[in-house]
C-alpha cells in the first residue's frame, strides 16, 4: 500500500503481484503443436527440416507416428510474474 496527500487531495494505491511462478500457455500449445484441426501458428513455417536445422521450433508433421507433437513439455511454460495496480483511491 502506498499513499499520501497533496493540496487537499489524498490518494492510496494498492499493488498486487507475484514473482517466479510459471504458467502453461495452452493456446500457444494448440497453435504451435499441430495437434488440432483448424488454425496453426505462422511460427510453424520456421519448423525444423533438413534445409532449416538452425531453429528452436521442432519438426512439424501431421503424420508423426511417434505422436511427439502431442508431448506436454516445458516448451509451453512461460514466466507468470506480474505486478498490477489493484486499487487507486483519490479523494478531496
Amino acid at each position: 500500500r502506498l499513499g499520501g496527500d497533496w493540496n487537499n487531495f489524498d490518494f492510496n494505491l494498492f499493488f498486487d503481484g507475484t514473482v517466479g511462478n510459471k504458467i502453461y500457455n495452452y493456446p500457444r500449445y494448440r497453435l504451435e503443436s499441430g495437434n488440432f484441426n483448424g488454425n496453426y501458428s505462422t511460427t510453424l513455417a520456421n519448423s525444423w527440416r533438413p534445409d532449416n536445422q538452425n531453429t528452436d521450433m521442432p519438426r512439424f508433421s501431421v503424420t508423426d507416428g511417434a505422436d511427439n507433437k502431442w508431448a506436454y513439455t516445458d516448451r509451453w511454460l512461460e514466466d507468470g510474474s506480474y505486478i498490477r495496480l489493484k486499487t487507486l483511491d483519490i479523494g478531496y
